[in-house]
């Protein structure tokens, strides 16, 4: 299956930046499986290896995202996404498909990284994070939405709590969506140089 995507200059900066290059790989796999097998209930991608073979310049007008079936099954399945230039092969993804909502599918106990009750106030206890306008070019989406980092914080790779080439950071949507699986591309994008959501 081919889906092409037309680049526009609201969805580009001076080359697509990875994030929303793995946005497009996990939209893609999501509309496959619900067109091609709307009988196994696995639209999301629950595990993905993303590997940047080269980069989409600004001046790439349309891409090519060519998925091939691994491996169907009942439980999860596994999908190998390329996309791909006219002249060359730019990112290969290979992503396991399953489904978030029923949780169904292979999954591991994991306990949360912060609990809920230590969890800051981001309103008492946080300020807002805006990173450097020289950055504007490079990492547009660290611009939207409201980014907010701990009060006192000493600089971009450290946190009081977790120490060294750690940093706590809140983001949220403007518009009060809240962020889904797809978005997690794009999240990333926003994640201003030294620091880890």
């Amino acid at each position: 299956m081919k889906h092409e995507r037309k680049a526009t200059p609201a969805n580009t900066t001076r080359a697509a930046l990875g994030g929303y290059l793995t946005t497009l790989i996990f939209t893609a796999a999501r509309r496959y499986m619900l067109a091609k097998h709307p009988a196994l209930p696995q639209p999301d991608p629950i595990a993905s290896h993303v590997q940047f073979v080269h980069g989409v310049t600004k001046q790439t007008l349309t891409v090519r995202l060519t998925i091939m079936e691994i491996s169907l099954g009942a439980r999860v399945s596994i999908l190998q996404i390329s996309l791909a230039t006219t002249l060359q092969l730019c990112v290969l993804a290979v992503l396991t498909m399953g489904n978030l909502a029923t949780e169904q599918g292979v999954s591991l106990p994991a306990r949360p990284t912060i609990p809920k009750h230590q969890i800051p106030d981001r309103e008492r206890d946080c300020m807002p994070d805006v990173p450097p306008e020289w950055m504007r070019p490079f990492v547009p989406m660290a611009f939207q939405g409201d980014n907010r980092i701990l009060k006192g914080a000493r600089g971009a790779a450290w946190d009081a709590r977790f120490g060294r080439n750690v940093r706590e950071k809140w983001c949220a949507r403007t518009d009060a969506d809240g962020f889904d699986v797809l978005s997690l591309g794009c999240l990333l994008d926003s994640v201003c140089l030294g620091s880890r959501v």
